[in-house]
C-alpha cells in the first residue's frame, strides 16, 4: 500500500482547490502525455468530498467511471468561464507572440539575445496596442481568397450574451 498524505483545508479553500483539480485535469487532457486514468483518478479523490463543505450537489459518483465526476450544476458556478477568459487570454498572448517573432526574425540580423528579446517585446507592445483597438476588424491575410457568401448562408440577430448570467461563482470564505 502507498504511503497515504492527508492535508487539511477549509471550506472556502477546498472550494478552490475544485476548482485547480478540474481546470488542470482538463489542461492536462490535452497533452500528449496526459495519463487519464491517473489524472481522473485524483480528481475523483478531491470531489469525493464536496458534501463536506455543504455542497454535495458538485459531484456525482459514476460507477461506469470508476469514482466521483464533477456534475454540470459544479461547472456552471464559475470554472467554466474562468476557463474561458484563461483561453481568450492565451490566445491573444499566443497570437501576439508569434506575429512578433514572425516580424523580429525576418527583420533583425541580430547576434545578441538581449536585443532581439528587446527587438521582440518592443514588437509584442506594438501588437498589443494595434489589437486593442482594433481586433480583428483590420487583420487581412495576404493572398488568401475573399469569402464568398453560399446561397444557404442565413443570418439571426440573437443580440448579446450576458457573461454575467454565469458569473454566479460560489466562493466562499475562508473559515
Amino acid at each position: 500500500m502507498a504511503d497515504k498524505i492527508v492535508l487539511s483545508f477549509t471550506k472556502g479553500q477546498y472550494r478552490r482547490l475544485l476548482d485547480m483539480v478540474y481546470l488542470g485535469n482538463t489542461m492536462l487532457s490535452a497533452s500528449e502525455k496526459y495519463n487519464e486514468e491517473a489524472c481522473n483518478q485524483v480528481e475523483s479523490i478531491v470531489f469525493s468530498k464536496v458534501a463536506q463543505i455543504g455542497r454535495p450537489q458538485y459531484a456525482e459518483n459514476i460507477e461506469d467511471y470508476g469514482g466521483w465526476i464533477p456534475t454540470r450544476e459544479y461547472e456552471q458556478k464559475g470554472v467554466i468561464a474562468s476557463m474561458e477568459e484563461y483561453d481568450d487570454a492565451m490566445f491573444w498572448e499566443n497570437l501576439i507572440h508569434k506575429l512578433a517573432l514572425k516580424d523580429v526574425a525576418q527583420f533583425a540580423d541580430v547576434n545578441n539575445p538581449d536585443i532581439l528579446f528587446s527587438a521582440i517585446d518592443q514588437r509584442m507592445e506594438q501588437y498589443s496596442k494595434y489589437l486593442d483597438e482594433h481586433g480583428f476588424s483590420k487583420i487581412k491575410v495576404e493572398g488568401m481568397e475573399e469569402f464568398e457568401i453560399p446561397d444557404t448562408f442565413r443570418t439571426m440577430n440573437v443580440g448579446e450574451i450576458d457573461m454575467d448570467a454565469f458569473a454566479d461563482y460560489d466562493e466562499e470564505e475562508d473559515d
